[in-house]
């Protein structure tokens, strides 16, 4: 039997599903990532010198580079790429503007995929309940400017998050060996997550799966990829999942999605001051509520030199206060940019 045909029978067996015998899959918000199409982006580039993991440049994805012992770290440049106008691939989902680009200018030298061997990219999905004791199928687009290259493996693990005395993570790494060519492909495989009765989660609310791909070691190339999709599967499916079409959100939809890991906006308070010494300030609302307090980094901002000492304090899920002292009786004010940070 081809996968395409058992594929089509899990899914109409699907259709029936959804009582207390069977779990049936979802007809809307299927996927599980945030912005899998990549248009919510903090930066063009960012250049890493490993060992390390840090993000992107897209919102809600990360990165690692090799950091095993007696093997040389690689170093790529991870930046966002347009497709141009009328290029975008018929098999793909439209609208389709942004992807991401991974150019590994100097090669891992780590062969295989352990823990701490080889780059990868990945989201992290929160809560760890989520999947627990189910199947799903990840599928996204990849494809190489030149030659070819192997995606040896997916990343998949549970993380039970911080505080306490949380279990270790589960490794669920799952071999692929995708052969990526010059043309854009989808490629998808069913991930099979184990029930966490019995685990102990951390007391932070930090949990979360963290889902990617282990990416080619030995070789330097230059990757792209985007719709990624994350979305329950029948555990019947076959070895590459069931994956469904690409699912489009909206950009709105999606921008909210986002923010509720990472906000970037613009505060400003202005008052008049009776005294010097006086407190001025004002409520900086976020426009959805964020995942748990952010963290917040206030950026070069526009102030009169009646005000000093700039701060923000009762910072929560829906919004910060700020507020400035005064120097001297009269007007005061600021206004700059901000960001709010609660990614996992």
């Amino acid at each position: 039997m081809s996968s395409s045909i058992a594929q089509a029978l899990v899914r109409l067996a699907d259709l029936f599903g959804g009582n207390q015998n069977t779990q049936g899959n979802q007809l809307s918000n299927r996927n599980l990532f945030v912005d899998g199409n990549f248009e919510q982006w903090i930066n063009a580039s960012t250049v890493v010198a490993q060992p390390g993991s840090v993000n992107t440049g897209a919102a809600m994805y990360y990165f690692g580079q090799s950091s095993t012992a007696g093997s040389p770290a690689g170093t790529a440049t991870y930046s966002k790429g347009i497709w141009p106008s009328g290029t975008e691939p018929l098999g793909m989902t439209s609208p389709l503007t942004n992807f991401l680009l991974v150019n590994q200018t100097v090669a891992n030298n780590s062969p295989g995929y352990t823990s701490n061997s080889g780059g990868t990219v990945y989201q992290k999905v929160e809560s760890v309940r989520t999947l627990q004791g189910r199947s799903a199928t990840f599928s996204c687009w990849l494809w190489v400017a030149s030659g070819q290259v192997t995606i040896p493996a997916v990343l998949s693990r549970q993380n039970f998050g911080t505080g306490g005395s949380p279990s270790a993570n589960n490794t669920l790494d799952t071999p692929v060996n995708w052969v990526v060519t010059t043309t854009p492909q989808r490629f998808s495989v069913r991930l099979d997550f184990p029930t966490i009765s019995g685990k102990t989660l951390g007391t932070v609310g930090n949990d979360y799966l963290y889902i990617g791909l282990w990416l080619p070691n030995g070789v330097t190339y230059s990757l792209g990829t985007s719709q990624w999709q994350l979305e329950q599967s029948n555990p019947n499916s076959p070895a590459t999942g069931s994956p469904t079409a690409f699912e489009y959100r909206g950009i709105g939809p999606e921008l909210a999605r986002v923010q509720r890991y990472y906000r970037s906006g613009f505060a400003c308070f202005i008052g008049s001051a009776n005294a010097a010494g006086t407190t001025v300030g004002g409520w900086i609302p976020f426009p959805v509520d964020m995942r748990a307090n952010p963290a917040v980094v206030m950026g070069t901002a526009a102030e009169n030199s009646n005000n000093s000492s700039v701060s923000y304090t009762l910072v929560t899920p829906s919004g910060f206060r700020m507020y400035g002292t005064s120097t001297a009786t009269g007007s005061t004010y600021y206004d700059g940019p901000y960001t709010a940070d609660a990614r996992l």
